[in-house]
């Protein structure tokens, strides 16, 4: 029980933001069906789905990875830091657009056989959510800089406030531009976590 205390102590920071993370990446769904129910929250989950698969392939292939390497380079305390960071955002930040281009001109080749005419009817949806994938992405690789120097109280902060700005955004959003709304609502959640995370990094860590 101790051992479980002190483990828990020590990592509830992260818990509580992987908790917040959870929410913000879901909330959507449940507002889209309050708004314009089932139907049109099975064409939006359609393509959330396609986005969040995207996002889980890059940060678990590529962001999490570079995790051991950035805490090496912060120890060392040495310019190679920001190296590998810049290294690590471009080479994600490519990877991302060249699969957001790629599953998008893949997606529109087929919907025509899926014989669903409103998924058809709602592509413009599918560009706004594979471009919330790329800022999600960019978000996270920031993400690595707290990570890297222990820093999750900024992790979980710059999380809160992307669940409040998302939950705020797709209420005012999702009335007045249905699925599109909705879709917009991660780029400007994730967009004004990036400013907000960049003003972090710059203040307090470079």
């Amino acid at each position: 029980r101790e051992w479980f205390l002190h483990h828990f102590k020590a990592s509830r920071t992260l818990y509580v933001n992987d908790i917040v993370n959870t929410v913000a990446q879901y909330i959507d769904r449940y507002l889209v069906s309050l708004f314009m129910g089932l139907e049109f929250t099975g064409v939006y989950v359609l393509f959330w789905s396609i986005g969040n698969a995207l996002s889980n392939l890059v940060d678990t292939g590529i962001v999490q990875v570079s995790g051991p390497k950035l805490i090496n380079a912060h120890a060392r305390q040495d310019r190679s830091y920001w190296t590998i960071f810049r290294r690590l955002l471009v080479h994600t930040m490519t990877i991302s657009i060249v699969l957001a281009i790629a599953t998008g001109i893949l997606v529109k080749i087929a919907i025509p056989y899926l014989d669903r005419p409103l998924v058809a009817d709602w592509m413009l949806v599918l560009w706004l959510v594979l471009l919330g994938f790329v800022l999600r992405v960019a978000y996270e690789v920031q993400g690595t800089v707290f990570y890297s120097h222990y820093k999750d109280s900024f992790t979980l902060f710059s999380g809160l406030f992307v669940i409040a700005l998302s939950i705020f955004a797709n209420v005012t959003l999702i009335p007045l531009f249905a699925l599109d709304g909705a879709a917009s609502a991660i780029i400007v959640s994730y967009g004004a976590g990036i400013a907000a995370r960049q003003i972090m990094i710059t203040s307090y860590f470079r």
